[in-house]
């Protein structure tokens, strides 16, 4: 028993200064050691209870051990997908890492290599991992500051207002919480998993304003009482809208490191969007109304051979639009003097 014993109190005092050491490289790495164990030591203290404190404090290592491969495993992953395809399917130290724990070998063993491994992995690629969180940054801003032009959004957008408005909402969430975060190699896959959400609320942004786009361009044509330059229908705004939001959905063309890069090209059309809905708007409003406008025309005409802007009871940019339709339907029977926006009929 007293060489028993000898042999318990150095191989428990080995056991506790590797646990110290252990557990202070993670932390040093950003690791967090949820509930670390007291370290204990007492002189006088019975072989029993001495087994069960080294029994106690080996399985709570191995434990934590499973949980930093398990999180290796997950950073290696989406540095692979993001950063670097041309790595192998499975890292070499982690398989190295698994065969020790296997063995059922003192878990710092493994350990240590993983330690290792993740600061290569912090070393090799902070810069590109830097560039995605801001370009998150970047891009939730972006989508944030609309908020401030609710008016602008509510008018442009109508019914739609609410849907972009959660989307500005999440967007936020996001923000906040990553402002107050520092991201390092062992968070990357709460990153992932942030710009997964970011591009999709950016794509949801964006698939608002081409839905609205295309739904106006749709109303105006409709309500053309015939083909003329009533309206400048931006084709090109469009399909660049389109085709930003192909390029930030998810197909096996677009890494997500590759929509992100592009995020911040594919919200730069939320503005000329938003103004172009906007001018929709008024031609959509003008054309709605132009039954009345013509009925009010074709009275005038009645009593005269002349219809200017001011006789009609509409604001005088209105009034001109009104004109200038009534003459592209009817160009046969009247003539529209451009610079007096007098429509005559013809003699």
């Amino acid at each position: 028993m007293p060489e028993l014993n000898v042999i318990l109190v150095h191989y428990q005092l080995t056991l506790n200064y590797s646990y110290t050491a252990w557990t202070k490289k993670l932390q040093e790495i950003g690791y967090d050691v949820k509930n670390p164990l007291k370290i204990d030591f007492q002189k006088d203290q019975l072989a029993e209870t001495r087994v069960e404190y080294i029994s106690t404090l080996l399985a709570a290592s191995r434990l934590m051990a499973i949980e930093v491969c398990k999180l290796a495993e997950q950073v290696y992953a989406v540095i692979r997908s993001m950063y670097d395809p041309s790595l192998p399917e499975e890292s070499r130290t982690i398989s190295y890492s698994k065969e020790k724990l296997a063995e059922k070998t003192t878990p710092w063993i493994a350990c240590e290599a993983l330690i290792i491994a993740f600061k290569s992995w912090a070393k090799q690629y902070s810069s590109e991992i830097s560039c995605s969180m801001d370009n998150l940054l970047a891009s939730l801003s972006l989508i944030t500051s609309l908020d401030a032009n609710s008016t602008l959004l509510k008018s442009a957008l109508g019914e739609k207002y609410s849907s972009m408005s959660q989307e500005i909402g999440k967007a936020g969430e996001i923000k906040t919480a990553f402002e107050s975060k520092t991201i390092t190699i062992l968070n990357v896959p709460i990153l992932k998993e942030s710009l997964q959400n970011s591009i999709g609320i950016a794509k949801n942004v964006l698939l608002i304003l081409y839905e609205e786009l295309k739904a106006k361009e749709e109303s105006i044509e409709s309500l053309l009482p015939v083909e003329d330059s009533f309206w400048e229908k931006n084709i090109t705004l469009t399909e660049q809208t389109a085709l930003a939001i192909e390029k930030i959905s998810v197909t096996e063309k677009n890494t997500l490191n590759q929509m992100m890069q592009y995020l911040p090209t594919a919200l730069s059309f939320v503005e000329p969007c938003l103004w172009t809905i906007t001018q929709y708007n008024v031609k959509n409003e003008l054309l709605l109304n132009y039954p009345v406008a013509k009925t009010a025309i074709e009275d005038m005409l009645k009593k005269k051979k002349q219809v200017s802007v001011q006789d009609l009871p509409f604001r005088a940019q209105d009034a001109e639009e009104y004109l200038k339709l009534y003459f592209n339907e009817r160009n046969r029977e009247f003539v529209f003097n451009e610079e007096s926006l007098l429509l005559s009929r013809r003699t």
